[in-house]
């Protein structure tokens, strides 16, 4: 499976580097770690019912002898009931994939450019082809609704209902391929066209996120409050394509403190301005084009920007009621509720306390938003008075 999930990852890629699939997620940065990518919710295949038929009763005429009743009602045998789809519980067959799925947003695997096949034999083996490449599915079984596909001696895992099959891809739920027999109807999907994808969804974090213009320069004021340690964050981010300064100051108790992180062309550094010192601390090229990303709020909002599984509801903070879109807690990722004003601006984003499945115990955490805009301070990216201790 391990060589199943590397050829559909980097499918992926392709596709976001040509600008054909918007997928979200956050790239590992420095400062923090990038929220995982959600859960898309199982996806069941449409039902099909046969048209309702009546068995027509036949004209009958009665020997002359006896008197024929007005009506003849037709066998029992020949009367058709209602009829319904027939149910196909046998896994085995010839599959095609018609739709790639990444994080709850379905698009046609042909019209992004990709193929894939699969065949389940009776006696248990098979074939998978993904653009040509061919492997062989060496075993499979099928229990509970799922299928084990046994591949290169790793198990890979689908749901399958009624001649639909759903393949897992990724750790976190979020990438799937959606494979169906011959025969079967897909046309109940709801398959987005590549400009759908690029715009990604109708969805007010979107829109948030794409707000945020970081080549022409990006500014984010925000606290973070941590519940577990009653702590606040005051974060003051300046950005402008691979240059960002983030000034952070933490209160906890009676104790306070600031330090910042400063990154320019892929290298980061931490900064002590009250001594003008300053110590190199890693270098990555993902953060040389948009540096922002190290960012812990504009990572939250990349992670589920092309996330359409959210439901909308209130949230109420300080007496005043706010729009929220919600997404759920999955195995992977805590619920988090971004909340917008009566402006439609961004003003809070609440995750909920969650336990890995290390049994690490992560707290809750809150963003107050007090600004995202373009004013940013250029002079803060000049540290040349800085003493800096590189590697």
């Amino acid at each position: 499976m391990k060589k199943m999930k590397v050829l559909f990852t980097l499918f992926l890629v392709l596709c976001m580097t040509a600008g054909l699939c918007a997928c979200g997620g956050g790239s590992s940065a420095p400062e923090t770690t990038a929220a995982a990518e959600t859960a898309a919710p199982e996806t069941k295949a449409p039902e099909t019912q046969a048209p309702e038929t009546e068995a027509a009763a036949p004209e009958t005429e009665a020997p002359a002898e006896t008197e024929a009743p007005a009506e003849t009602e037709a066998p029992a045998e020949t009367e058709a009931p209602e009829t319904e789809a027939a149910v196909d519980e046998d896994p085995a067959g010839e599959y095609t994939a018609f739709a790639a799925e990444n994080n709850g947003v379905m698009a046609s695997l042909e019209e992004m450019g990709g193929s894939s096949s699969m065949t389940l034999n009776a006696d248990g083996t098979g074939t998978f082809i993904f653009n040509e490449e061919e492997s062989e599915i060496t075993a499979w079984k099928f229990e509970d609704g799922k299928v084990t596909i046994t591949i290169d001696g790793e198990d890979g895992f689908a749901d399958y209902s009624n001649g639909i099959l759903v393949l897992g891809l990724s750790d976190d739920g979020s990438m799937k391929l959606h494979y169906a027999k011959e025969g079967v109807d897909t046309s109940g999907y709801d398959l987005k066209s590549v400009e759908e994808i690029q715009a990604g969804p109708d969805s007010r974090t979107n829109a948030a996120f794409k707000a945020i213009d970081t080549d022409a320069g990006a500014h984010l004021s925000y606290v973070l409050h941590v519940d577990s340690l009653n702590s606040d964050t005051n974060y003051d981010v300046h950005a402008k394509g691979g240059t960002y300064y983030s000034m952070r100051t933490t209160k906890v108790s009676d104790l306070e403190g600031s330090t910042v992180t400063y990154a320019k062309d892929g290298k980061v550094y931490n900064l002590d301005p009250e001594k003008m010192e300053g110590r190199y601390v890693t270098e990555s090229d993902l953060i040389k084009e948009n540096a922002l990303q190290m960012d812990t709020l504009y990572q939250q909002l990349m992670s589920y920007s092309q996330n359409a599984n959210y439901t909308e509801e209130k949230r109420e903070y300080d007496g005043t009621s706010y729009d929220a879109e919600v997404f759920a807690e999955t195995e992977y990722t805590p619920e988090i509720a971004f909340s917008f004003d009566a402006e439609g601006q961004l003003a809070f984003v609440e995750t909920a306390s969650f336990t890995t499945s290390a049994g690490t115990e992560l707290p809750a955490q809150r963003y107050t938003i007090q600004s995202i805009d373009g004013t940013i301070d250029e002079s803060l990216f000049d540290v040349s008075a800085y003493e800096i201790e590189e590697e």
